[in-house]
């Protein structure tokens, strides 16, 4: 049934091509939101092709304080306005104080962003590509700085940094390149959280690839609450242990996120995480998987998870007390829906809920699956051009049950839209 998706035009690679743990770096040509967000159109070195995107987290932010502007032509002993920028993001940041918004206009910006400073719930501290450019600020590391600090993040939050929304940036990392170091480096992430960082940060409307290691990861390090939201994280790691989002953190939301291409998992909810919520996230062709649920009382609502070797692994017993809801597993290679035990020697899942769901073939009989879920092809309109509504004949429309988001019909349909009737 991979048949199906083979022909996806920005990812027309064959199956066997995600997670092959080849260091190669990509280069992207072109990234381009439509006007109102709710498109992208890549063009990188193995293909093209545009994405409708299930979720577009607001950029409309109004300044309580000041609003600094960065652009290529500014110079650091400005003042940051409009008409005298300054050259740096890093620049930007080391000047802003909670309720301020730094506005980086469009330009590629070599740089390494440590953000180590907090805005307040109230007051955060704005980070954003300038308004009308989303997608056209680039940020890459200087190959000296890959050289003489082999393993680094492209963006890090660390020291307890709170409170800081980071958006609309195109975060390219670099795999592949001769100053990139010879074996996986878990630091050589696009953004990594470190430190106790976390608590009310916010990574929204990023695209995110070519990174060593993962496109975002949590360092395990304590940070919590954390949003990543609307971002487009592809071509990331070079085996499976590098995933396009690593989510280690407690109570993290992972939302309306686009993840393919990369060698290990698109979300890694590992080792134990609590209360995390997953939702409205398109994720296909990644190498391990879609979803890898090794934590507890964490909801898994209305995703896709497509032509990857797994949709879902409940992994191990600390996977437990999850709810797995309305979402669409279809077209893997192994297994829609997985289950690990060890082999028998660190537990089995237990008492997770997984219902409303439509898988494309019956998952692993060991998953108690509920009374409610659907088995067959989920009728996509167009999957090999990146369409995945539902077609009129879709055994998935009205199969899903409420669990808070707006729908039509007589109850929602499982995965990231709702049909509606042509009138």
């Amino acid at each position: 049934m991979l048949d199906v998706l083979a022909g996806l035009s920005v990812f027309a690679i064959s199956l066997s091509m995600a997670g092959a743990g080849a260091a190669q770096p990509i280069s992207v040509s072109r990234i381009e939101f439509s006007s109102d967000l709710k498109k992208i159109s890549i063009v990188y070195d193995k293909g093209s092709g545009t994405l409708q995107r299930p979720v577009v987290p607001p950029v409309n932010y109004v300044a309580s304080g000041r609003i600094y502007w960065v652009a290529p032509t500014g110079v650091d002993t400005n003042g940051g306005s409009a008409t005298k920028p300054l050259k740096t993001i890093s620049k930007g940041i080391a000047l802003a104080r909670p309720g301020d918004v730094v506005y980086v206009k469009a330009g590629t910006y070599t740089e390494r962003i440590t953000i180590t400073k907090s805005g307040s719930a109230a007051s955060p501290i704005i980070i954003s590509a300038a308004p009308g450019d989303i997608g056209h600020v680039r940020i890459r590391l200087a190959r000296t700085l890959v050289a003489n600090n082999p393993g680094t993040a492209v963006v890090r939050f660390e020291n307890g940094a709170r409170h800081v929304w980071f958006n609309g940036f195109v975060i390219e990392g670099y795999r592949g390149w001769p100053e990139s170091p010879s074996n996986d480096d878990y630091g050589a992430n696009g953004v990594t959280w470190s430190g106790g960082a976390g608590l009310g940060t916010r990574l929204t409307n990023n695209v995110i690839f070519n990174n060593l290691h993962c496109g975002v990861k949590e360092m395990n390090h304590g940070g919590t609450s954390i949003l990543i939201a609307g971002n487009v994280i592809f071509e990331n790691g070079t085996d499976g242990l590098d995933h396009g989002i690593y989510a280690p953190a407690n109570e993290i939301s992972v939302d309306g996120n686009i993840v393919f291409y990369n060698s290990g998992w698109g979300v890694h909810s590992y080792p134990s995480p609590v209360r995390q919520t997953l939702t409205r996230n398109i994720l296909f062709f990644n190498g391990s998987g879609g979803i890898l649920l090794a934590g507890s009382e964490t909801r898994v609502f209305h995703n896709l998870a497509l032509a990857s070797r797994k949709g879902i692994l409940y992994f191990r017993g600390g996977s437990a007390f999850n709810k797995v809801l309305n979402n669409i597993f279809a077209f893997n290679t192994e297994t829609d829906g997985g289950y690990d035990n060890g082999g028998g020697k660190f537990g089995n899942p237990h008492d997770n809920l997984d219902d409303f769901n439509c898988y494309s073939s019956p998952p692993d009989p060991r998953i108690k699956t509920g009374l409610h879920e659907v088995y067959g092809d989920p009728l996509f309109v167009d999957a090999a051009r990146g369409d995945f509504r539902l077609q009129p004949a879709s055994p998935c429309i009205d199969a899903g049950t409420r669990v808070g988001f707006p729908y039509s019909g007589a109850a929602p349909d499982p995965g990231v839209g709702e049909y509606v009737p042509a009138k």
